[in-house]
């Protein structure tokens, strides 16, 4: 036993090199030089690192679906496919009341079907091209008298092109910065307003939808995030009104550091830059 006691006393000094282990102000007083060396951004950028590690440290997960989301009354656009119908999918298991829109009838009716086998309490179709300027009134009219309901708040996917300036995107990239600004300004008016209707704005990487992948093909060195992970954090981010939802949640930061450093540089190495040499793509195309 007193052998075995000696093994164990010494298994500081393999570790720490001596008797025992450093005391803290030994460890502090490095810590503290480095950080009066430190320049202005490097002491930033160490600052939100540590509050990043905290609160991930001390974040709990408060969304409960079943609770919050049983009963919920949900007009979704675009849901014939991609994450319009993943979103479907996951208010349907969520025990949802759900009003389905899109162009294509016969698929809106296919997601329908499956919406039920799923759980959904209630659900509704009504094809509708949202590009029209007469159908936005006709889809709304129609999901109030369905679930007799108003609107409490409201989730916009909007893709990162409209919040970082990207290649290949010109013009798809225009009309996302124009809706970031739209309900942006439009959620401000509705806090003056002192309104119970919040708007949360999904910022999105790549996401797996077949149209995003043929679109991005051989330009980008991206991987693509599945749609069903992307429209359950639409759905959380809705459900918790936050004002803005980024999804990879890393994306937050890679827009933080192109706020706090707009070149091109950074985003450089994300993309194909002999796609620009070649003759199926012109600038402004999407």
């Amino acid at each position: 036993m007193a052998a075995g006691s000696r093994g164990r006393g010494a298994a500081p000094a393999a570790i720490w090199g001596s008797a025992s282990p450093p005391r803290p102000e030994r460890l502090f007083v490095p810590f503290c030089t480095a950080w009066r060396t430190m320049k202005a951004f490097g002491k930033v950028l160490c600052a939100a690192g540590s509050l990043a590690v905290l609160l991930a440290f001390f974040w709990r997960d408060t969304f409960q679906p079943a609770e919050q989301l049983s009963g919920a009354r949900v007009l979704l656009t675009g849901a014939s496919a991609g994450i319009g119908e993943q979103m479907a999918y996951h208010y349907a298991t969520f025990g949802a009341e759900i009003v389905l829109t899109a162009r294509r009838e016969a698929v809106l009716q296919e997601v329908m079907e499956k919406c039920l086998t799923l759980g959904a309490k209630k659900v509704f179709s009504i094809p509708a091209d949202m590009s029209s300027p007469s159908e936005p009134d006709r889809v709304v009219q129609f999901a109030v008298q369905k679930l007799d309901v108003g609107w409490r708040c409201g989730a916009h996917p909007l893709a990162h092109a409209g919040k970082i300036p990207t290649p290949f995107t010109t013009s798809y990239s225009a009309t996302k910065f124009a809706l970031d600004g739209f309900f942006s300004s439009l959620r401000h008016e509705l806090m003056m307003q002192k309104r119970n209707v919040s708007i949360t704005l999904c910022i999105l990487g790549l996401i797996d939808t077949a149209t995003a992948l043929e679109k991005t093909r051989g330009k980008v060195f991206i991987t693509a995030f599945p749609a069903p992970e992307a429209a359950l954090a639409i759905i959380r981010g809705g459900a918790a009104r936050v004002p803005e939802l980024f999804y990879p949640w890393w994306l937050r930061h890679v827009h933080g550091l192109w706020v706090l450093l707009p070149s091109p540089r950074v985003l450089q190495s994300f993309y194909n830059h002999s796609a620009s040499d070649r003759g199926a793509w012109k600038p402004g195309s999407p």
